[in-house]
């Protein structure tokens, strides 16, 4: 999934265009919407939404790039070294949690963006 290129809609989702061009929507909580909202105040300044974030030349965040940006976050907080801050880990855990919270398997397979929910069994082998 493109993390990259999406926009916030009125009723507080992110729409992405994630592999296989599949337009994909995950909800955005209170915290995670005003924390978006600030960023596009503070550093947008009223520019379009698509894409969001943006790297340092103003074009969209390479997924590798959003890994160093990851790794840069870790190297300055509290977590252990041997941490593992990659994009993909965050879907994982997402994933696992929603799960382990009581979330729907057929919710959890949209929000993925799987076609199936034989993934499932991937996503609960471990909540990390």
């Amino acid at each position: 999934m493109s993390p990259l290129q999406g926009g916030v809609d009125e009723d507080s989702y992110v729409k992405f265009m994630g592999k296989g061009r599949k337009e994909r929507e995950i909800p955005l909580g209170d915290r995670a919407r005003r924390a978006l909202n600030r960023y596009m105040r503070q550093y947008r300044k009223g520019a379009r939404l698509d894409p969001v974030f943006l790297s340092r030349f103003g074009g969209i965040l390479a997924h590798e790039a959003l890994k160093d940006v990851l790794l840069r976050l870790k190297d300055v907080s509290t977590l252990p070294k041997d941490a593992q801050v990659k994009p993909h880990k965050f879907r994982h855990s997402f994933a696992a949690r929603y799960m382990v919270n009581g979330g729907d398997v057929n919710d959890l397979s949209r929000l993925m963006g799987h076609s199936s929910v034989a993934i499932y069994n991937y996503w609960n082998r471990s909540p990390t």
